[in-house]
């Protein structure tokens, strides 16, 4: 049973599930989102939603009060859209018409009319307080991006772009490193000397939509020079990913954000969207990292953070996060994963065969585990016809015989469906073949029970314990 950990409510949640809400109907034409989209939209207009200036509050708590008196631009960006979407879905839908007409009368006559007052010549304000409308001096290249992001995620917004433009411009020229990365605060003329994943990932996510929107082709070079940038935040341990920070392009710290590799996936999505070489690479790299070391198996949700040993960094988990992770899913092409399970008896060596049919030009990565633990990982682009992949494996213990050793070979494909790969493997040593069972899991049917077990805790700043 879920119990919530706090009762504080956040504008961004708000607006990331009622986006993502209407991302699940698009794919799944089911009405439970539609009403799980009203009854937030309902509880927005009812309470979060500050009259005097028609603007929602960044948190609000259940003894109806406003215990912040910031407004963010990237929360009402996100509820602006989530709200619009909901109308037009409700519109056509045709059993919503009295109430659509209800939501866009509010939508028009007091929600969000002082939006505006975020947009100024050449950049965006990142929130300010209400009651005197002063802002920080310091220019947050977080909420910037943030807010570019939203902006070039749709087009209700295309009214800002001139701004958006300008502002790429501005941390381009003043909070970008030499090499790429993207530092965090610009104050003064100087910007500090951190550099993060999650500016660096939204940075590449806003040059690429930059790109598609233009044909400048220095919108995606940017992007490039970015992504190359990465590097420096690689992980070498086992599982993979990304590190959060860096100084002097060296890591401060080896945990693993949700949030950044969230979006992440969402520009190597975009890559691969573009048939970027290399794209489905990486897709494929981090939506494993993803699926294997956030989720929290069987328990509808990711952790907020991952040790560099692949552990939860906290039992704490962010709605924030999960909601963003989602949002990312629904944009992911078909990923699929096949398993063959085993068992085999080691000696010394075992050599190791995987024998696959993929069509040209999509890639594979294929993975074998012993006992639970992964010994053996290959990057595959298929021909369209059989392709011979070799593993030699040493055995868990060396010198030794060992019977029934679980083996495992998976195989992770982007773009595809399950029963679009013909696919078997065996396992050679000596003269003896030793068949598998083949179990099926696809990450999008993952995907919708998630987000429904996630459903039961969307209004809270954290995601509960189970």
């Amino acid at each position: 049973m879920y119990s919530a950990e706090n009762t504080l409510y956040m504008g961004v949640n708000q607006g990331l599930a009622l986006i993502t809400l209407m991302k699940l109907y698009d794919v799944y034409q089911d009405s439970y989102f539609i009403k799980k989209a009203i009854a937030i939209s309902e509880y927005l207009s009812t309470y979060m939603i500050d009259l005097r200036y028609g603007l929602v509050s960044s948190f609000y708590d259940d003894d109806s009060e406003f215990i912040s008196n910031y407004r963010n631009f990237a929360d009402n960006l996100l509820i602006t859209w989530g709200l619009d979407r909901l109308i037009e879905v409700m519109q056509k839908s045709g059993d919503y018409t009295e109430l659509a007409i209800n939501f866009q009368q509010k939508r028009r006559d007091y929600i969000f009319r002082d939006l505006d007052t975020f947009v100024l010549e050449n950049q965006f304000i990142g929130s300010y307080r209400v009651d005197d409308f002063q802002s920080s001096p310091i220019f947050n290249v977080y909420d910037n991006l943030m807010a570019a992001f939203i902006i070039t995620q749709t087009d209700n917004f295309d009214y800002m772009l001139p701004v958006l433009y300008k502002m790429y411009d501005f941390i381009k020229a003043n909070v970008s490193s030499e090499k790429g990365g993207i530092y965090t605060i610009f104050n003064k003329g100087y910007h500090d000397n951190l550099i993060t994943l999650k500016n660096t990932a939204l940075f590449i996510n806003v040059a690429l939509k930059l790109y598609q929107l233009t044909d400048n082709e220095t919108y995606l070079n940017d992007a490039k020079k970015s992504m190359d940038y990465l590097d420096y935040f690689t992980d070498i341990a086992k599982t993979g990913g990304y590190v959060e920070a860096l100084i002097d392009d060296k890591p401060i710290q080896q945990s693993k954000s949700l949030f950044s590799h969230a979006i992440l996936l969402l520009a190597f999505t975009n890559l691969a969207n573009l048939e970027i070489e290399g794209a489905d690479l990486l897709l494929l790299g981090i939506s494993k990292t993803i699926f294997d070391f956030f989720a929290a198996t069987g328990k509808g949700y990711f952790f907020s953070s991952i040790t560099k040993n692949g552990e939860p960094a906290s039992e704490s988990v962010m709605g924030y996060d999960n909601l963003m992770i989602l949002y990312a899913l629904t944009e992911l092409p078909i990923l699929s994963r096949v398993n063959f399970n085993s068992k085999v008896e080691f000696s010394d060596l075992a050599k190791i065969d995987v024998k696959l049919r993929i069509p040209v030009g999509i890639t594979s990565n294929v993975t074998v585990s012993v006992n639970d633990k992964q010994v053996a990982s290959k990057l595959v682009k298929g021909t369209g016809n059989n392709q011979i992949i070799a593993f030699e494996v040493t055995p868990p213990r060396p010198n030794s015989n060992l019977l029934d050793v679980p083996l495992l070979i998976q195989i992770d494909t982007i773009g595809l469906k399950t029963d679009q790969i013909s696919s078997y493997f065996t396992v050679v040593k000596d003269t003896g073949i030793i068949l598998s069972t083949e179990v099926v899991t696809l990450f999008s049917v993952m995907l919708i029970i998630v987000f429904v077990l996630f459903l039961k805790n969307i209004g809270t700043n954290y995601i509960p314990r189970v």
